[in-house]
């Protein structure tokens, strides 16, 4: 038969008090005592996930930018171009004529208002070519109808558009020249180019002047200039049915369109718009001025630019009603001037409306009227790759919509930040973004965030912040702040735990945080300099008070911790740690000996210095602890 259990007996209107001037304990020793330390990584080093930028910055394909693009905008410019003629014999009357390999034809004109001024145009063969009968040839000129007329001294002049080129004739407006270049495999112009202004799919330049009377610069559909407008200089010699007929155009004659090469300097486009296929397009004005030289597919160009109504789309980010003026350079190759490309403008001031990108994680954001300076916008594509760079040394603009997401402990959250004005520098690229900026009362907000600490896991329903100071963040090394950020939340549930101390968090608590200065990197928390206060409410949990003998409270408890200093360094496995405080517990009933218990009542825990050092240890000094019971 076994004895009775013993009966405890209670003491009434007792108070128990515990003085104990140090403790000290080793998380690292409670940690490795076991997993009801309740440890975890997250304590020293809380993870950041970085954000997902893959795509981000990719931009469409570029239309290619060459010549014929270039050329149709002009309206002053002069020109320097070399046609490689073909090898051909002709018959002029009784003579025949035979060019050899190796010649070219060299033309030298200018470009006004988009016009070709023929007058001032002169061109000649290279090397010079030996005419029998002693005839000597003095270069080529414009006839005023476009006809390319041979300077022939001792013999007349003669029609070589009638003669050789199939009644080619050189229109007067340089829109209309460049149309006239054939879009086959190996063209130099660009596929989907814009049409030029004037022709049936565009509409008319508000500029266009009118065509002088006594002819026409447009060509037929055919390429060839219209009946009733092939008159000559004179000179023309018979036609002996070898030519190449009205139906001729720059692919029909002995031209090797290959290996022509085009020089043009001091050109200065029209202010309309300059089209980069679904990549964007922007407007050139005054004082645009810039040179390009072309040969066998390779185009390279540089100057002065300044533009206007700029826009830039990529897979991920958009950019409208970009402005400003700088120096650019630009170089193109291929085939078809799309092999190869790269694009650099450095701006020195310019403006943006708006800027937006949106990260395949959720995030988003939208900055309107920007401005910057010292910035440069640089576009590269080769054969297995295009990518598209933004920097700029300073810029500031006004933080429109902001939604950031971060992975904190394992778990997704949403970031909102209000509107606020920003200032700073940034880069962004394919796969990087690097921002410093300077913020002066950001409010940020996050709806349900859990907070995994390692001794305590929380759940906010929301924290709200302000800040001001200065952010640097990058995709390589993280965030860091510097300055005055103050965080406040609300809490919904929480647990503490460390070793046998444990308790159950509950609404009503309420946390706020003073930061100035926050480092964190992919691998965690880096550094750290911040103070706060915690009002919090228990709603269960236990504390030992010596062997055998553990404090109790199932009524819920309130108190208060202040943080005088919290700080961490990249080289400390524990943040340092000063702070006080108490707590007042409704207790259970207490178990001091098998034969004794306290009934239940209220539980007084001061602590007015606790320190945890970097290397784990947390030490509580002038430590007070008392016991009231209820009265009977």
């Amino acid at each position: 038969m076994s004895d009775p259990p013993k009966r405890r007996n209670q003491l009434e209107k007792a108070r128990l008090v515990l003085s104990v001037g140090r403790v000290e304990v080793s998380l690292e020793d409670l940690e490795a005592a076991g997993p009801e330390s309740r440890l975890a990584e997250g304590l020293s080093r809380p993870v950041l996930q970085r954000p997902d930028l893959e795509g981000a910055f990719v931009v469409p394909p570029l239309q290619t930018v060459a010549l014929k693009e270039v050329l149709r905008h002009t309206a002053f410019a002069r020109l320097s171009v070399s046609l490689p003629l073909l090898p051909f014999e002709k018959k002029i009357g009784p003579f025949r004529f035979a060019l050899p390999p190796g010649h070219r034809a060299l033309f030298d004109l200018e470009v006004k208002e988009g016009f070709i001024d023929r007058q001032s145009t002169q061109g000649r063969i290279d090397p010079p070519v030996d005419l029998p009968f002693g005839a000597k040839l003095r270069g080529l000129r414009l006839s005023p109808d476009g006809s390319v007329v041979v300077d022939l001294k001792n013999f007349p002049d003669l029609n070589l558009s009638a003669l050789s080129l199939g009644n080619l004739r050189v229109p007067e407006a340089l829109e209309d020249l460049v149309a006239l270049w054939p879009d086959e495999d190996g063209e130099l112009f660009g596929e989907g180019a814009p049409p030029a202004p004037g022709s049936p799919a565009a509409p008319p330049r508000p500029d266009e002047a009118p065509r002088p009377p006594g002819g026409t610069a447009a060509p037929d559909d055919d390429g060839a200039a219209p009946a009733g407008d092939r008159g000559d200089d004179g000179g023309d010699a018979p036609d002996d049915g070898d030519e190449g007929g009205d139906d001729a155009g720059l692919a029909d004659i002995p031209i090797d369109l290959a290996r022509v090469e085009i020089d043009a300097s001091g050109v200065r486009p029209r202010p309309e718009r300059f089209a980069l296929g679904e990549i964007g397009a922007f407007t050139l004005k005054h004082p645009t001025v810039f040179d390009v030289a072309y040969s066998e597919g390779h185009l390279n160009a540089g100057g002065r630019v300044a533009l206007s109504d700029g826009h830039l789309r990529g897979r991920r980010f958009s950019l409208a009603g970009l402005a400003g003026a700088g120096d650019f350079r630009a170089t193109l190759e291929g085939e078809r001037l799309d092999a190869g490309a790269h694009f650099e403008v450095g701006i020195d001031q310019g403006a943006f409306e708006r800027f937006a990108v949106v990260l395949r994680d959720g995030t988003h954001l939208v900055l309107g009227d920007g401005a910057v300076r010292d910035a440069e916008l640089a576009y590269f594509k080769s054969d297995d790759e295009e990518r598209l760079r933004f920097t700029a040394g300073q810029f500031s603009g006004r933080l429109l919509q902001a939604h950031v997401r971060a992975e904190i402990g394992g778990t997704p959250h949403a970031i909102t930040i209000d509107e606020m004005w920003v200032e700073g520098s940034i880069s962004l690229g394919p796969d990087h973004v690097q921002v410093e900026v300077a913020i002066d009362g950001a409010r940020l907000s996050v709806r349900d965030l859990i907070l995994p600490l390692g001794l305590a896991q929380v759940w906010f329903s929301e924290v709200n912040a302000t800040a001001s100071g200065k952010l640097v963040a990058g995709t390589d090394y993280g965030l860091s702040f510097s300055g005055a950020l103050t965080a406040e939340g609300d809490m919904r549930a929480g647990e503490a735990a460390l070793f046998d101390v444990h308790a159950h968090l509950t609404e009503g608590t309420r946390a706020a945080v003073q930061i100035s200065e926050l480092a964190v990197s992919e691998g965690g928390l880096d550094v750290l300099r911040a103070q706060g206060e915690l009002d919090f409410r228990l709603a269960s949990g236990a504390v030992p008070l010596w062997e055998g003998a553990r404090l109790s409270f199932s009524r819920g408890a309130e108190g208060r911790l202040v943080v005088d200093e919290v700080s961490r360094n990249l080289e400390d496995r524990f943040p340092t740690v000063r702070a006080h405080g108490h707590v007042v517990a409704r207790s259970d009933t207490t178990a001091l000996h098998r034969r004794f218990a306290l009934p239940a009542g209220e539980a007084h825990i001061e602590a007015n210095d606790i320190q945890l050092a970097p290397d784990g240890r947390l030490a509580l000094s002038d430590l007070r602890m008392w016991l009231e019971t209820d009265d009977g």
